[in-house]
């Protein structure tokens, strides 16, 4: 398997040995996902903090299979998904919360809000997006909040020595300035 050493050292840097272990390990997780789900995986995309790549049902479905070392943000993904139901968000097909691998629906993306020159009509979009997600935090869930979330990046830039990692400067900056608190 030939990984990124950008990925690779993501993942080593974070997770330590634990990292380099779940690398060393993951074209067998990929492999035993194949068999257990019967799909074929495709290569992957560019790669940051998790393993995304297409993928194949063998019934000729396409869909995206995701493996991360496991922790607790990428249970909280899979949660929140079971919740959303594909309401707003790819549904969740399958899950492995102890193996930190994910099936989803595959989506193709439509135009990016950003490049649309109407603010109005992206802010629009936006908005019945967000209405469309919201719903109450069900009864003995936690999910993190945004104001938590953003507090990790004071976290993301002391362990990068006041870079941002993986993560494009501009949307840490941009996410450094949140207080909302939401899910």
């Amino acid at each position: 398997m030939n990984l990124p050493e950008s990925f690779i050292r993501t993942i080593q840097d974070l997770y330590g040995d634990p990292g380099r272990t779940w690398i060393k390990n993951l074209p067998v997780l990929i492999r035993d996902c194949e068999l257990r789900w019967s799909i074929t995986i495709l290569p992957a995309y560019a790669l940051s903090y998790n393993y995304v790549a297409p993928a194949v049902h063998i019934d000729g479905t396409p869909l995206v299979f995701k493996a991360g070392f496991p922790n607790p943000e990428l249970s909280s993904e899979m949660e929140a998904l079971r919740i959303y139901n594909g309401h707003g968000a790819c549904r969740l097909l399958a899950a492995d919360t102890a193996r930190g691998v994910l099936l989803l629906e595959r989506v193709q993306p439509g135009v990016l809000l950003a490049a649309l020159e109407d603010d109005r009509a992206a802010t629009s979009i936006a908005a019945a997006l967000m209405r469309q997600l919201w719903r109450p935090v069900p009864a003995g869930k936690a999910f993190p909040t945004v104001q938590h979330w953003a507090a990790g990046l004071q976290k993301l830039r002391i362990f990068y020595k006041g870079g941002t990692g993986p993560f494009p400067r501009r949307l840490v900056e941009q996410l450094k300035t949140s207080s909302k608190t939401c899910w």
